[in-house]
């Protein structure tokens, strides 16, 4: 589903897994969604990591969801919004339990492809 976004870009409305966040300068984040529609998403938050932003800590690995990403002026899609829907590891998740989803993930990460719709793989993780 494709709507207007706030700064009149195409925005695109997709549901993944939030598998990597990776930090970017101070308060910015690259979020890899793996979606059963469009493969890997790499998409680059806005000062996601202050708590009074739109995000307002809601991106955490292992959750999935409904993301809003939109084309921004440089190669990397914007995400502009994120409305989770299911935390895929409980609260008091332990050390090795929160290991074993990250090299799973590293594992999913590794075999998709941006923009290569893999169903199956999305399902496993």
């Amino acid at each position: 589903m494709t709507s207007k976004g706030s700064n009149s870009r195409p925005a695109t409305q997709i549901h993944g897994v939030i598998v990597r966040l990776q930090p970017v300068r101070g308060s910015d984040l690259i979020v890899v969604l793996l979606t059963a529609a469009h493969g890997m998403v790499e998409a680059y938050a806005r000062s996601a990591r202050k708590p009074s932003k739109r995000f307002g800590g809601r991106l955490e690995a292992f959750v999935s969801g409904a993301a809003e990403v939109g084309k921004s002026r440089g190669s990397l899609l914007t995400l502009r919004s994120f409305a989770p829907s299911q935390r895929l590891l409980p609260q008091a998740t332990g050390y090795e339990q929160l290991a074993l989803a990250s090299y799973f993930a590293e594992l999913a990460i590794a075999a998709s492809q941006p923009e290569h719709a893999d169903a199956m793989l999305h399902n496993w993780l």
